[in-house]
C-alpha cells in the first residue's frame, strides 16, 4: 500500500550505472551520480533534437546561399583558407548531427524506461512498494 510520502516518488535514472528506480533521492544509491527524472530526460532529448536540426538547416541554407551567389568569386584567400573554412563547416555539421543523435538516444532511453516494468521496486526509507 502506498503512503503519503510515496506521492513524491518519481521514476529516475542514472546515466553512469543504469540505476532506474522510483525514488525521491537526488543521487544514485549505487554510484552517487545525480539522478534525472524520466520526464526531464525526454525534454532534454527534444531540445537537443530541435537545436541540432536548426543548426543543420542553417548550415544547409548557408551552403546553398554560398554556392548560388557570386560571393565566392570575391574570395581572396588561399588554399589553406579554403581548407580551414571547409573544416569549420564540417565540424559544425558533425556537431549538429551528434547533438541530434544524442537527443534521439535520450528519447529512446526515456521511452524504454517508461515502458519497462520492474518487479517490486521499493524505497526502503518510505516503505513504499511499486509493482
Amino acid at each position: 500500500m502506498l503512503n503519503e510520502h510515496s506521492a513524491k516518488l518519481v521514476r529516475k535514472s542514472c546515466y553512469k550505472c543504469g540505476y532506474i528506480r522510483a525514488t525521491s533521492d537526488q543521487s544514485c544509491a549505487d554510484c552517487g551520480k545525480a539522478l534525472e527524472s524520466v520526464s526531464r530526460i525526454k525534454i532534454t532529448g527534444v531540445i537537443q533534437i530541435i537545436f541540432g536540426s536548426i543548426l543543420l538547416i542553417f548550415m544547409g541554407w548557408l551552403a546553398f546561399w554560398i554556392l548560388n551567389s557570386n560571393s565566392y568569386n570575391h574570395f581572396n584567400g588561399g588554399a589553406n583558407d579554403v581548407l580551414f573554412i571547409v573544416f569549420i563547416f564540417g565540424l559544425i555539421v558533425s556537431i549538429s548531427l551528434g547533438v541530434m543523435s544524442a537527443g534521439l538516444t535520450m528519447q529512446r532511453a526515456a521511452s524504454s524506461y517508461l515502458s519497462s516494468s520492474f518487479p517490486e521496486i521499493s524505497d526502503a526509507r518510505s516503505g513504499a512498494l511499486f509493482v
